[in-house]
């Protein structure tokens, strides 16, 4: 199931590659932080 997501994005270019892991990234960041303060 992971691979179907993962295959199409590697198939695209880079920088839209680097543009969904770093929003993912910062939503779990920001998910985990507001955890935290509560």
């Amino acid at each position: 199931m992971f691979a179907f997501i993962v295959i199409p994005l590697l198939q695209m270019n880079c920088e839209f590659l680097g543009l969904y892991i770093r929003k993912i990234f910062m939503l779990f960041i920001w998910n985990f932080t507001s955890k935290l303060d509560r």
